[in-house]
């Protein structure tokens, strides 16, 4: 089925205007469609755009810098990552600290992996340099996952690792709230959820452990809001 289009269009000699009907056939309003609005014709809405799009199949395609060097997200392909912004000079610090190592200790081995970034954006509470923070982590805490290179993860200048975080999932489009924000990847190199800082590690182990065993996690329960 056609439909029609009305509008003014010029005359050329006598410069008024007058009304024309244009049918187009649905083959080129499909067509059109699809180059000037991808998220429409497919049923879902464009994350990210601007700043922070980023187009990125998967965590896997990217690169981080560790102590000065390149590092390839590859070498966590096929594992559940948790993604999770830091800084040492933070109250949250202790109480986070050691259940993410808890968590760590007890699936690093069935193929999880943490993936630290220190970060200086929420009160300026990230002013060492990467030996510095490292020391705290490893020798204060006995961190053994791996620990990155200040980045920031929210506007200006975002690193392309949250870029794509926060562009591929509904739940994460939006600014990171403050030290401590996680974020779960699938095996698949898939933002699978997001969490909130205050969010302590030991909660998210029923869904790692999901993730692990191959399975997807279940929608998040819906707020209940009592009628007034």
């Amino acid at each position: 089925m056609a439909f029609t289009t009305v509008g003014p269009r010029p005359l050329r000699r006598s410069g008024g205007l007058r009304t024309v009907k244009c049918t187009v056939s649905d083959s080129t309003r499909r067509a059109f469609m699809k180059v000037a609005m991808p998220g429409v014709l497919v049923g879902r809405p464009i994350y990210g755009l601007a700043e922070d799009a980023v187009p990125t199949m998967s965590l896997y395609d990217l690169s981080a810098s560790m102590d000065g060097q390149k590092v390839e997200m590859n070498k966590y392909r096929g594992k559940v990552v948790l993604v999770i912004n830091v800084t040492p000079y933070c109250a949250l610090l202790t109480p986070q600290c050691e259940e993410l190592l808890s968590l760590y200790d007890k699936y690093s081995g069935k193929g999880f992996e943490v993936l630290a970034y220190p970060c200086d954006q929420f009160g300026q509470q990230e002013p060492s340099d990467y030996e510095d923070t490292c020391k705290i982590a490893r020798e204060r805490y006995g961190a053994k996952f791996s620990i990155f290179d200040e980045v920031n993860v929210n506007p200006p200048n975002v690193d392309n690792v949250y870029k794509f975080l926060k562009s591929t999932n509904p739940e994460s489009h939006k600014p990171i709230e403050w030290n401590f924000a996680k974020f779960l990847v699938d095996k698949d190199g898939q933002a699978a959820r997001r969490y909130k800082p205050g969010i302590l590690p030991s909660m998210l182990e029923e869904d790692v452990a999901r993730l692990l065993d191959g399975k997807p996690l279940p929608p998040r329960p819906k707020p209940h809001i009592k009628a007034a």
